[in-house]
């Protein structure tokens, strides 16, 4: 299957076409979570959260060529790990002037 026909099979709610996008990607977005949010279990749910954003909003995905579904998947990833961090107050923001102060063990509480 090609990944053209898995978006327009996962168009019409095709469960095997949703099934070799989420087979094809899933690992990479595994990875992806990972990055933002240490805890494995945490990093599964948000990327199935994220696939089922990806699924729900497929109808706006335009296919312009091979890559086009991995960025666009990444970019749902991102953003829900962004929100599962803001909800837990686990984001931290940091000013410019005082990132050069953060050492590498990213201390944050060394900042006033």
């Amino acid at each position: 299957m090609t990944e053209q026909k898995a978006i327009e099979g996962c168009k019409r709610q095709d469960r095997i076409s949703q099934k070799y996008l989420f087979d094809t990607y899933s690992d990479g977005m595994l990875m992806v979570c990972l990055r933002y949010v240490k805890n494995l279990p945490d990093a599964e749910e948000l990327m199935l959260n994220g696939f089922y954003s990806f699924y729900k909003s497929i109808d706006r995905f335009v296919y312009n060529d091979k890559g086009s579904i991995g960025a666009w998947l990444k970019k749902i990833m991102v953003n829900e790990c962004l929100m599962f961090l803001r909800k837990k107050n686990e984001l931290k923001l940091v000013d410019e002037g005082h990132a050069e102060e953060i050492g590498v063990d990213g201390d944050l509480s060394k900042i006033n």
